[in-house]
């Protein structure tokens, strides 16, 4: 659709482009976090924060609170350190940062499992907040197929509900991962989703699938902005190795290119990923480029970026695992000050992992 035709030409009217629309589907979108529906999402949460600024009030959101038996105790904002989080013990680790919080977030270690406790945000906010999830740890039976997916839903004011799940016959012990709250009037961080579904595989005597996308960021950047692409879902037959990557390429100001890769024989259903965006010389955060993750793994920040050890959100970009056994794996922070950041990976069971690739986000 052409911009005349789109536009109203109201005084207090933003304009904000949105791709592959016409006039049927321009005001229709498949899910909430669909990339066409992000823009008109925060074009709606920047208008309501101007209206309450010019008017100098406050207003909150109302929202049901959750039961006596789904709250969940409040950890300790200080820790740095979670406990151990075993079978159906849901208490997460909460680290409060101020615009942006990270916390822990740990799936029901039973068979095909679901983790859909309400988590309660430590501080109201004004609007709902964007949630980012990432996951660092899962653990499938031997000849499972990989089936795992991290969402969220019933986003409020106040509390979400974070979904962790596998589906159809994958036997899943856990996964686990972590969130990061990013303040709704936080426009500097873009984020969305991009999947395969629907999209026609491309292959080469390298690739097995190479699937591209483009991504529009909804407020364009003065600079260029890093960038960080992780999976949140995953769907790959236990038939042949289980190989997947997803990452961003030729960043500009605008947009960038997200690729979906899987190489050699593996048989990939379906990948899902999320992205981050931010300016680069902002001055609290730090993306984490993709990192090869080994027993002992240093992520280095720039210098002078932090005064005191950041929170980290990691997330796993890229897998190469061996069919035809367990799929058990966890990547941990074993050490964090304000120079660098110590990680590392561990595999049990039979799991034979030939790489793992994680990305994130460092953050006061």
């Amino acid at each position: 659709m052409d911009k005349s035709s789109a536009v109203l030409n109201s005084s207090n009217e933003t304009a904000t482009q949105i791709s592959a629309t016409n006039h049927s589907t321009i005001c229709k979108f498949p899910a909430e976090k669909a990339q066409t529906f992000l823009p008109v999402l925060h074009a709606i949460i920047e208008i309501t924060k101007q209206a309450l600024d010019r008017h100098n009030a406050v207003t909150i959101v109302k929202a049901e609170l959750p039961s006596e038996e789904d709250r969940l105790p409040l950890a300790d904002p200080h820790t740095r350190k979670a406990g151990n989080l075993g079978v159906f013990e849901y208490a997460p680790h909460r680290v409060d940062l101020g615009p942006s919080r990270i916390h822990v977030l740990y799936a029901q270690r039973t068979p095909s499992g679901r983790n859909n406790k309400i988590r309660l945000f430590s501080k109201p906010y004004l609007v709902p907040p964007r949630i980012l999830v990432g996951i660092s740890h899962m653990d499938f039976a031997k000849a499972s197929c990989l089936r795992a997916r991290a969402n969220v839903s019933e986003v409020t004011p106040i509390s979400f509900r974070p979904l962790l799940e596998t589906w159809y016959d994958s036997v899943c012990y856990g996964i686990s991962g972590s969130w990061l709250e990013v303040a709704p009037d936080d426009s500097d961080i873009q984020t969305g989703r991009c999947n395969t579904y629907g999209f026609d595989k491309t292959s080469t005597d390298e690739m097995s699938m190479r699937i591209v996308q483009y991504v529009s960021f909804y407020r364009p950047y003065a600079e260029v902005p890093d960038v960080i692409c992780y999976l949140v879902s995953i769907d790959s037959s236990n038939h042949r190795n289980h190989r997947m990557d997803v990452g961003p390429q030729n960043v500009t100001a605008s947009g960038f290119e997200l690729h979906f890769i899987s190489w050699a024989d593996s048989i990939i259903y379906e990948l899902e990923a999320e992205w981050l965006a931010c300016s680069k010389d902002r001055g609290n955060i730090h993306l984490i480029p993709d990192t090869l993750v080994g027993a002992d793994t240093i992520l280095r920040f720039p210098q002078k970026k932090f005064d005191r050890p950041p929170a980290l959100f990691l997330a796993v970009s890229c897998l190469d695992i061996q069919s035809g056994t367990a799929i058990s794996f966890k990547v941990s922070v074993r050490d964090v000050n304000e120079l660098y950041a110590t990680i590392g990976s561990e595999t049990w069971n039979d799991t034979y992992l030939w790489q793992i690739r994680i990305t994130g986000v460092a953050v006061l």
